[in-house]
């Protein structure tokens, strides 16, 4: 088992960010990987990976296994505590091409500074531009 903390990486990480997801009030996120395949009754998500290079597309879930780790958010968080982690998770490809996952977001908001140095900015609102530290 390959211990990992949860980062999304490419080969060179050119450019590193973050992502926010605000899912739909029409196909939540439980609802379209139920829909494309997980087993809900047995698997409790825990994190979502999309990964894209050139044509070849990966859309996957990261999920517990109910019967052995936790029915529930809060018990994982008492799984984690009791044990010191890591959580045991398992990866489950989701057969959908990289148009379809963006079906249950309302919204997608992703930034990812250009230079790694660039880690710290002050945005200007008012005055249209970036002021970095």
């Amino acid at each position: 088992m390959q211990e990992s903390s949860l980062r999304a990486r490419t080969p060179f990480n050119d450019f590193t960010g973050t992502c926010a997801i605000d899912e739909s009030e029409d196909l939540t996120f439980l609802e379209f990987i139920k829909e494309h395949g997980v087993n809900l009754d047995q698997y409790l998500p825990v994190a979502l990976g999309i990964h894209r290079e050139r044509e070849s597309e990966q859309i996957f879930v990261y999920v517990v296994d109910k019967r052995k780790v936790a029915t529930s958010y809060e018990e994982i968080q008492t799984y984690l505590d009791s044990t010191g982690g890591p959580l045991p998770v398992q990866q489950i490809d989701l057969e959908v091409t990289f148009a379809q996952v963006f079906t249950f977001m309302a919204r997608f908001a992703m930034i990812v500074p250009i230079k790694k140095s660039l880690t710290s900015f002050e945005i200007k609102q008012d005055e249209g531009f970036v002021f970095w530290e």
